[in-house]
């Protein structure tokens, strides 16, 4: 049901059935899924975590029981999407990141902690309070079997702390890495996507033309490395466009 106020309705008629009717574990997980699933359509950052409390309260009420803490999880991540302020997107991945630590560091947690600290990173203004939520998921990546799911929220994040990054040697680095996940784990398509972007990034700030040419030729081989990757030939395509121009035009934007 994509309107969240149908949503919302479905899940008070499922929460009156757990009401009426002693309280049913199953009929719970239906109603915290329900809940969740009424955050993500919710525009509104403060209807959106009322519903994450209200999925809280079922966690803590009846036991904390595992199906129920992935939907609080999920909905303190959708939260973090139409929250505006950094610190509040941080304070809503510390929440999942309590639930990961005092429960037994579950993976379906796990990953929405990794996209919890990524949506920070996308309105984090400063480059180095950015990289330092890029570090976090580094570390849980490292920790955790370099799970695929963490490692796409990890290049991500190091992305995202290219745009305001205003250093193009720093860029640079940031791009390699990415470059790096994406030739130690298997070259996956999402990480490749970021590699793109954020060596288009470090283009975009290069004053050098030397070395904005070598950057350009990085793309290119790249390309052609993966002829059919589409993110890769668009980055490869504006960074030609942009080749003549003068440096300091506009970045790829955050995600």
């Amino acid at each position: 049901e994509p309107a969240p106020s149908q949503c919302l309705a479905l899940a008070e008629r499922i929460g009156k059935l757990h009401d009426e009717y002693g309280h049913e574990p199953a009929v719970r997980e239906q109603l915290a899924r329900a809940l969740c699933n009424a955050t993500g359509g919710e525009p509104a950052p403060s209807q959106c975590l009322a519903l994450a409390e209200r999925i809280g309260k079922l966690h803590d009420d009846y036991g904390h029981e595992p199906a129920v803490r992935e939907q609080l999880a999920r909905a303190l991540f959708n939260a973090t999407v139409g929250e505006p302020a950094p610190s509040r997107r941080l304070a809503l991945a510390e929440r999942i990141e309590k639930l990961l630590d005092e429960y037994g560091h579950e993976p379906a947690v796990r990953e929405r902690l990794a996209r919890a600290l990524a949506n920070a990173t996308a309105v984090e203004p400063a480059p180095s309070q950015c990289l330092a939520l890029a570090e976090r998921i580094g570390k849980l990546h490292d920790e955790y079997g370099h799970e695929p799911a963490v490692r796409e929220q990890l290049a991500r994040a190091l992305f995202n702390a290219t745009v305001d990054e205003p250093a193009p040697s720093q860029r640079l680095a940031l791009a390699e890495r990415i470059e790096k996940l994406h030739d130690e784990y298997g070259h996956e398509p999402a990480v490749r996507e970021e590699l793109a972007r954020a060596l288009l990034n470090a283009h975009s700030a290069e004053k050098n033309p030397v070395k904005r040419g070598a950057l350009l030729a990085r793309l290119e081989r790249l390309a052609a490395d993966f002829p059919s990757d589409q993110a890769v030939a668009a980055a490869l395509a504006r960074a030609k466009d942009r080749n003549e121009e003068q440096p300091g035009e506009p970045t790829e934007d955050a995600q």
